[in-house]
């Protein structure tokens, strides 16, 4: 089963961990759990039945109108066995005593040495150290304010353990397992700082930091309409002084794609998907979101754009055998950079959790969509879609059944519950034979004594 951290199993574990998912399931479904279920949970040892009340009385407002779709039972997303490899490879990475001096290194604003990293990187060595030095320089010579995660710290670690996953990952396999870490150690540079350089440089920029032999998994990592959609905001905001609106989005790019305007370069063509779905997509609506217009925007490009353009291939690529090799590959090393996000990043706050896992499952349903048969790529995804059921459920359950003010914080709660839908939910009829998602275990309402 996927593995669980310490904070996690002590909210989702024993005790009661089967009947705190039966108790979550009933609210999927929109009935109140039975009395003796609600006993147990909460304050089982007490005399007094404020609490348990308090939660029914809860429930009952909940019920009246609920913030989320009735879920049918079959439709409930269901824990199941999956590989582990994910995990494993993270530990063996953190018990690599060089791969720890390296990180420490970079955690300090310094380059570690090559005899550090050399045996995760190969002859890519050099240009690993040459991406780490930049990061680093830009960040000094912004006073952090590139080059740097959300939370503060130096992206080079970031990228250095997604280095490291990816070569042990590799390691002993028939893909160059020192390719594959350097698209790891280079996996965010286009959309961290390619503008640093100017549109019109960003593929001569690209090429400069980035072997030849990693672009065609470098490229399909890359979310390309970001960058795009980065550049126009920065550029109403700096050189025209208006905000990120839709008004102000298609007159911008309606001036720079005029024929002959070569504003965006390479990438052209996503400025034309941006301003063909600015246009025709109400884009607020679309998200489900309750961003701004540039957040929405965002998440339905990573949505309908990147992950899609990641997981599909043309006929003409589909007979190729080298491509079809350059996309397997490109999206089995996506689930680490998902995977150390969830780890990394929850302690900057709730939002980043529930992004974090709404971005995992619209890659895994895209991946699965696809019908991929790459049995690599098949664990990684039933890996990271039981890795997202443990964390919707630590997320959920450590509100749902915390100490204190626990009937207070439930409607908000039920609120979360609607924004991680689409990790919770799930349609059988789409699923493949294979039982990516695994068999639904039965449901006993016995087992609540």
């Amino acid at each position: 089963m996927t593995r669980l951290t310490p904070e996690i199993s002590a909210v989702i574990g024993n005790p009661h961990e089967y009947e705190k998912r039966i108790f979550l399931e009933d609210l999927l479904c929109h009935e109140m759990p039975p009395d003796e279920l609600i006993s147990l949970l909460y304050d089982p040892e007490s005399s007094s039945r404020a609490k348990p009340d308090g939660i029914k009385y809860a429930i009952s407002m909940f019920l009246e109108n609920p913030p989320f779709p009735k879920f049918a039972r079959e439709n409930i997303r269901p824990h199941s066995p999956a590989p582990t490899e994910i995990s494993n490879t993270l530990t063996r990475v953190e018990l690599d005593p060089k791969y720890i001096e390296s990180q420490i290194y970079l955690s300090a604003g310094h380059l570690p040495d090559k005899k550090m990293i050399s045996h995760l990187y190969g002859p890519y060595t050099d240009a690993a150290l040459k991406i780490f030095a930049l990061y680093l320089t830009v960040a000094q010579k912004s006073h952090r304010v590139l080059g740097t995660r959300k939370d503060g710290t130096s992206t080079t670690l970031h990228l250095n353990k997604a280095g490291a996953m990816a070569a042990k990952t590799y390691k002993n396999s028939n893909v160059d397992m020192y390719v594959m870490a350097m698209v790891m150690a280079a996996h965010d540079l286009g959309e961290d700082l390619g503008l640093e350089f100017g549109m019109l440089n960003f593929e001569r920029f690209v090429n400069d930091y980035v072997p030849e032999e990693c672009r065609p998994y470098f490229w399909r990592l890359t979310n390309k309409a970001k960058i795009v959609l980065d550049y126009t905001k920065n550029y109403l905001k700096k050189e025209e002084g208006k905000a990120f609106t839709k008004e102000n989005l298609l007159m911008m790019l309606g001036d720079s794609l005029k024929e002959g305007s070569s504003r965006f370069g390479v990438l052209t063509t996503y400025a034309r998907r941006i301003a063909e779905m600015a246009a025709t997509i109400d884009i607020n609506k679309s998200s489900g979101l309750n961003g701004d217009y540039f957040e929405n925007f965002n998440w339905v490009l990573y949505r309908d754009v990147y992950i899609p353009e990641q997981a599909y291939l043309t006929d003409a690529q589909m007979n190729d055998p080298e491509a079809v090799s350059h996309r397997n590959e490109s999206l089995n090393l996506k689930p680490i950079d998902l995977s150390i996000n969830a780890g990394d990043l929850k302690h900057l706050g709730e939002f980043f959790e529930i992004k974090n896992c709404i971005k995992g499952m619209a890659w895994v349903n895209t991946t699965h969509s696809a019908k991929i048969n790459y049995r690599r790529l098949n664990d990684s995804t039933q890996e990271i879609v039981q890795n997202l059921l443990v964390y919707v459920d630590y997320i959920v359950m450590r509100h749902l059944f915390k100490i204190q003010s626990v009937v207070e914080d439930f409607a908000p709660t039920m609120e979360r519950i609607r924004k991680l839908h689409s990790v919770l939910w799930r349609d059988p009829a789409k699923e493949l034979e294979g039982a990516l998602l695994g068999q639904r275990r039965v449901y006993a309402p016995a087992a609540h004594s």
